[in-house]
């Protein structure tokens, strides 16, 4: 009998937990964390041979709605249960801002999953940040060596290239990542400033409107509004 009402629990669990995922995948970031919740009371750590209640995708959506505190709690929860939890391990990456922390969170990806090219890509993203650019262009090499097709990975190495003095070589790649992903925010913000650098003030100056206009504040914070700032005064 304990054992059908823990079948029971579980597969309740389940039900909600893949709910709160659809709504998650569709950026109903509040509707998942209802149903996250919800499995989560139903979660039984017994039936699962102790394992606690893997928090990492309600952080998540925490993160997207800036409860940075919230998503914390929630991926250390995990974290602490399961070290090499990968969704946790993402999750803390993101909120992390200290470069060498975010590399460290993705070694222990690696440590995991080897192959796995979002992590590669985001070590050569804290190398980039660092100015490191030479260590930076060899993860994010490494990444599309993989992967060719990872937009964020051409965006990235664009950058790094043109900081690099390989302008024309970095533009390419920017321009590559906007052909696999015209919504790139990230992109026309890193395109605008090579423009910038180019002297071509008019043109960088609507490639940041058209980030801004792609939801780059909601995701990444208030450079491109500093730059425009900066440049209509």
């Amino acid at each position: 009998m304990v054992h059908f009402i823990g079948y029971i629990k579980a597969w309740i669990s389940s039900f909600y937990f893949r709910k709160g995922i659809k709504f998650l995948e569709k950026e109903h970031y509040q509707d998942a964390i209802l149903f996250f919740n919800t499995a989560g009371k139903y979660h039984d750590p017994l039936y699962f041979e102790g394992k606690v209640f893997d928090t990492s995708a309600r952080g998540h959506c925490y993160y997207h709605l800036n409860e940075f505190e919230n998503a914390e709690i929630d991926f250390i929860n995990v974290l602490d249960n399961e070290p090499q939890n990968i969704n946790a391990l993402f999750g803390m990456y993101a909120i992390e801002k200290d470069p060498d922390k975010q590399i460290k969170y993705m070694e222990k990806v690696l440590i995991k999953e080897p192959q796995n090219f979002p992590a590669i890509n985001n070590i050569g993203l804290a190398h980039s940040q660092k100015e490191n650019y030479p260590e930076a262009l060899k993860h994010l090499e490494q990444a599309l060596a993989i992967e060719p097709k990872m937009a964020f990975a051409h965006n990235n190495i664009g950058f790094v290239y043109h900081k690099l003095g390989e302008t024309e070589k970095g533009m390419t790649h920017i321009n590559r990542s906007l052909e696999l992903d015209p919504n790139n925010s990230y992109a026309y913000k890193n395109k605008a400033i090579i423009l910038l650098d180019k002297g071509e003030k008019d043109e960088a100056i609507q490639l940041l409107i058209k980030a801004n206009a792609l939801g780059y504040e909601n995701r990444y914070g208030q450079e491109v509004n500093e730059l425009l700032n900066k440049l209509n005064p």
